[in-house]
């Protein structure tokens, strides 16, 4: 089908490319009775899938989401890897970030003759999760406190709502954990211009 010229009885059955232009096009000339409705859904899925990172500038809506950032650790024994002389980092902070909530999940049993396991930040190694048994951090459960939970569990006070300027780690202490894995969630907002937290 072309388009017919109006005033005249030529059917235009082509355009050569560049002869339409923004110019060409009036004010308000396409508005929401011209669109198809998929194309608006096509727009509407467009924005929705836009990446969080591009827009999270102070005073936008974005600013207000949460972000996720996410690691797994495995245990054994090393040094920074389940080592009681040292801590496993896990997140790497800058500035002043808000804690909108932080969760374990144990992906394999955890190994380590009374070895125990909290997490926290450098300055507080159990400020989000005291000292608990390695050897009860099953797979398959969540850990949010000192008694790991199969199935579900509302998140504790002391995983939620926290403001650190800290690095978050996992200690372990009284003996070596030296097998298993975790994998810690954190959900977080910035307070400060330059907060950040990403996986170390």
């Amino acid at each position: 089908m072309g388009l017919k010229n109006p005033g005249s009885s030529t059917i235009v059955t082509s355009i050569s490319s560049g002869v339409i232009t923004a110019t060409s096009v009036a004010a308000d000339a396409i508005g929401a009775s011209e669109l198809a409705a998929d194309a608006v859904e096509e727009i509407v899925d467009g924005v929705w899938d836009q990446g969080v990172a591009g827009h999270i500038t102070t005073a936008t809506f974005g600013a207000g989401v949460p972000r996720h950032a996410t690691k797994s650790l495995t245990f054994t024994g090393a040094a920074n890897f389940g080592q009681s002389t040292t801590n496993a980092a896990m997140f790497t902070v800058t500035g002043e970030v808000l804690i909108v909530s932080i969760a374990g999940f144990c992906a394999t049993d955890l190994a380590g003759v009374a070895s125990t396991v909290s997490l926290g930040v450098t300055s507080s190694v159990a400020l989000f999760i005291a000292a608990t048994t390695a050897t009860t951090v099953d797979t398959g459960l969540f850990w949010v406190s000192a008694t790991p939970t199969a199935n579900g569990i509302a998140l504790p006070a002391a995983c939620k709502d926290i403001i650190i300027t800290d690095n978050i780690v996992i200690a372990s202490a009284t003996q070596d954990t030296t097998g298993g894995v975790l994998r810690i969630d954190v959900f977080w907002l910035p307070l400060s211009s330059d907060a950040a937290l990403v996986a170390a």
